[in-house]
């Protein structure tokens, strides 16, 4: 099971702003249970990121793909369950992958909410944070967050 992540409750962070968060949910079209459409903003901090990276997150364009990956450190508890035996982990388990989840690129906007991007496809400069608007999966939203 996926944890509350991505939109999808409390991921766990002690900042006071958490790092997602849904903008829209569409109601389903007639004879569906999914949402038509789920729309998340996601933070993006770039202030310890090399300008090389840096570059590399503001080329992304809309339509393009990213994943959204949960990670969380194995603790003791995660040991008792396999009474101590790391072999009993699949490979996502030994390196603490707690969600995987892939999201559709809408649009990059600053800090402000201005887009990124100038008319001519060129980056401008624009401080250290970012909102990345995505598209998610509406089927799976639906299965985490329990929406009949």
């Amino acid at each position: 099971m996926c944890p509350p992540c991505f939109g999808l409750g409390d991921c766990g962070k002690t900042d006071s702003e958490p790092p997602y968060r849904i903008l829209e949910t569409a109601p389903p079209k007639v004879g569906e249970e999914k949402p038509a459409y789920v729309r998340a903003e996601i933070s993006l901090d770039y202030t310890r990121l090399s300008e090389d990276v840096r570059r590399d997150w503001d080329s992304l364009r809309p339509d393009d793909v990213v994943f959204l990956l949960a990670v969380k450190g194995i603790d003791e508890g995660d040991r008792m369950i396999t009474n101590g035996s790391p072999d009993k982990l699949n490979v996502a388990e030994k390196f603490g992958v707690k969600c995987l989840r892939a999201a559709e690129v809408v649009q990059l906007l600053d800090q402000d909410g201005r887009p990124i991007k100038a008319g001519d496809g060129q980056a401008r400069r624009a401080g250290g944070r970012r909102r990345l608007h995505v598209r998610l999966d509406p089927e799976m939203y639906k299965v985490y967050r329990g929406v009949n």
